[in-house]
């Protein structure tokens, strides 16, 4: 009982006072899930370094305030980890942030009639195609392209096949499906789910035809196995801008659109950060 209300306390009262200065501290949550993203707005005050698990985390300015994602991995641990921030008068505010057990679907896979891999090659070129992701979403830039608000990358009604997370066995391997496979008939558009500029526009072996969406301070977007890829490297893209067509390209049982979203090259359920920033 002293551990759920001290667990009440830290999360229901976000100013602090120092002096005359009341800096407002507050998280969307902090009792996220494996996969989820807290949210950190700091207003009134100003910050001289923040750490989450003992790493810096950089906040940036957004609508008024000073604003922070705390990508929170799909194999993070369960368990309590520390926010503390130190703002430029030297006062100092901890918040303890609660990772949870998340349930993840498991399936059984095999692979697409008519294609040429096997699971051993399937498992190979997904191991060299996620060093290449690795390297775009590494990069980070300080502008923010994204709105504040994000929006689904489809317009019709999303219809979920694949959660985020999904457990795939496929012969003795277990593939991990870090993002989100919405179906949809061919041709559908795809929309860029905010602001941001292309990364990278290509087709890929076991991808398909993958468009890239830098939208700033480590958010990257990825839009996988499309049929039309309408946007090339180097373009602006601005929030609901049809950027190709969902499709059935790469390693695929049927048209659908998969949805990556990554955070300091963290993989998070898209569905979820979307709904936080809507």
């Amino acid at each position: 009982m002293k551990r759920l209300s001290l667990f009440l306390l830290s999360f229901f009262v976000p100013l602090l006072v120092f002096g005359s200065v009341k800096p407002s501290l507050t998280l969307s949550t902090n009792v996220p899930y494996q996969g989820d993203v807290v949210k950190v707005t700091l207003r009134n005050a100003e910050i001289k370094s923040a750490t989450f698990k003992k790493k810096p985390i950089t906040l940036f300015p957004l609508d008024g305030a000073l604003v922070a994602f705390l990508p929170i991995s799909g194999t993070e641990i369960p368990g309590a980890y520390t926010l503390k921030t130190t703002f430029t008068n030297g006062s100092l505010a901890t918040r303890t942030i609660w990772v949870k057990s998340r349930k993840f679907a498991r399936v059984s896979l095999g692979i697409p009639t008519g294609s040429t891999l096997t699971p051993a090659t399937l498992i190979a070129q997904l191991q060299k195609e996620k060093i290449e992701l690795d390297n775009v979403v590494k990069t980070k830039t300080e502008e923010v392209y994204f709105e504040s608000k994000f929006q689904s990358p489809l317009s019709i009604k999303e219809n979920i096949a694949s959660p985020f997370g999904e457990i795939r066995k496929t012969g003795s391997s277990i593939i991990r499906h870090w993002g989100i496979d919405y179906k949809a008939p061919k041709g559908t558009d795809v929309s860029s789910i905010s602001g941001g500029i292309v990364a990278k526009s290509y087709l890929d072996t076991t991808y398909g035809n993958t468009i890239i969406i830098n939208h700033g301070q480590g958010v990257f977007s990825l839009y996988m196995h499309l049929d039309e890829r309408l946007k090339n490297e180097g373009d602006t893209v601005s929030k609901g801008e049809i950027i190709g067509r969902v499709g059935n390209t790469g390693y695929s049982f049927g048209p659908h659109l998969h949805l990556s979203l990554k955070i300091n090259g963290v993989s998070v359920d898209p569905q979820k950060f979307i709904g936080l920033m809507k």
